[in-house]
């Protein structure tokens, strides 16, 4: 979706939907990581990677690989919550598979869509990047978990009760889970749309990642001195039933110390040589002051 198109029509399907899934969330209890990520390493990539004249990683694809790195490295919380009438137990997953979401116009009607991404240990971080594209831009048919959701959004009009009941159905078993939610994460990105810097608000996955507006902020370097970088701001939420705060906790410092030494993620890039002019780098960096920031592009 352009981030300067319209709002669609009102639908009823896709509000009874919508209101299905916040009952799901609603009925659970999360805790939330705000991490303030200093992106120089990213934007060095994405420029070296636009130099090349290859696809420059995202700053969403950038998230996704981290998660999934991160959930290689910590494979106790890379699980699905199974809840069945008698019990609720962690399931453990066999490999990562990451969930995305996608707004687009369908009918239209403005639909947030999600869609999976699998094997992302073996995807670089530009594979990542077309793929998104290619969620954006392929026609909704073509793409089978944005038909599904679509088809239930119709149904969701007439039977809502029924469509609520369908979407609890993946949480009873890893067969369905993996079928129709992919892995143990969601990561959305609404802050390419302007107006947030932050954003916290937990889908119904076990983990949720979600950032705001890339852009310059005032950040202290480490000689104590104030300067305008290139910051995000990422809230990683998580179920309570996952696991308790103290491996939570390292989990999320583990994503931030990949999103801020991005070369782990992808050994295959390389940043552009150290005489090449990049403007959103740390070299380039200059006192904060109010006329810094009104001047400098984000």
């Amino acid at each position: 979706m352009n981030p300067g198109q319209p709002y669609g029509h009102y639908d009823q399907g896709y509000q009874n939907l919508g209101c299905a899934v916040v009952r799901q969330i609603g009925a659970q209890n999360y805790v939330h990581f705000l991490l303030e990520l200093d992106v120089s390493g990213m934007s060095r990539l994405r420029a070296a990677s636009r130099s090349a004249e290859h696809t420059a990683p995202s700053y969403t694809a950038f998230v996704i690989k981290a998660a999934a790195q991160a959930l290689h490295e910590h494979p106790h919380l890379n699980c699905m919550i199974q809840e069945t009438p008698w019990a609720t137990r962690l399931v453990s997953l066999p490999d990562v598979i990451g969930t995305v979401s996608v707004e687009r116009m369908v009918d239209d009607v403005d639909m947030v869509l999600a869609a999976r991404l699998n094997d992302l240990d073996q995807r670089p971080l530009w594979k990542i990047t077309e793929d998104l594209r290619h969620f954006s831009e392929a026609p909704v048919d073509e793409i089978p978990e944005f038909r599904e959701f679509c088809a239930l959004a119709k149904l969701a009009r007439w039977l809502p009760s029924l469509v609520a009941a369908l979407l609890r159905l993946p949480t009873l078993s890893p067969h369905l889970w993996r079928k129709h939610r992919g892995g143990s994460f969601v990561v959305t990105s609404p802050g390419k749309y302007g107006g947030c810097d932050a954003v916290v608000g937990p889908w119904p996955w076990p983990l949720t990642f979600l950032f705001g507006a890339v852009k310059l902020r005032p950040w202290v370097d480490d000689g104590g001195q104030v300067v305008a970088r290139k910051t995000m701001h990422l809230t990683i939420i998580a179920d309570r039933r996952l696991s308790n705060g103290a491996p939570l906790a390292r989990f999320a410092e583990r994503v931030r110390e990949l999103l801020e030494h991005p070369e782990i993620l992808d050994p295959t890039m390389r940043t552009q040589p150290q005489d090449t002019d990049l403007s959103d780098s740390r070299s380039s960096e200059t006192p904060v002051n109010s006329r810094t920031l009104e001047r400098q592009p984000c």
